[in-house]
């Protein structure tokens, strides 16, 4: 007796533990991130602590917009045209070769600029769900959150 019940729990536990050690499938692979983050307008809705009214008649919010084929960041930065190039590696992004216009703007529009490229220098990962992106710095903070679908007034 005793030793069909031992048997019985061997199996039992070998089951559990076994299912355990399963990983259920899901579709928020680097890839999909990946995808996710590229060829999309990225419109800043947030930096720092500052928000930012994102609507489609303010002209002057910064964007950002990364080419999947060419590995090159373009945009504004809410007064000047950016470019440059970008790396990913998993949940990291880096930009470097960062190069702007020089155009003379309203005082608000350059402290805004200034914020955004600041923020931008210090870049080290990125987290993307759905029409949502945070770029964070390296030690996981958020320096800036964007949105790529603008909200209508």
């Amino acid at each position: 007796m005793f030793k069909p019940l031992l048997g019985t729990l061997i199996l039992a536990s070998t089951i559990a533990l076994s299912a355990c050690n399963t990983t259920p499938f899901s579709s928020d692979t680097p890839q999909t991130h990946l995808t996710q983050l590229q060829n999309q307008r990225w419109v800043v809705t947030q930096i720092g602590s500052l928000q930012i009214a994102a609507t489609p008649k303010n002209q002057h919010v910064p964007y950002i917009q990364l080419d999947a084929i060419n590995r090159q960041i373009s945009g504004s930065d809410g007064c000047n045209r950016i470019m440059g190039t970008y790396q990913t590696t998993g949940s990291q992004l880096s930009f470097s070769e960062l190069a702007s216009t020089k155009m003379i703007c309203l005082d608000a529009n350059m402290l805004l600029a200034s914020q955004f490229t600041e923020a931008l220098s210090k870049v080290a990962h990125y987290q993307v769900y759905n029409h949502s992106l945070k770029l964070l710095d390296r030690h996981g903070n958020v320096l800036m959150q964007l949105s790529s679908r603008i909200a209508t007034p």
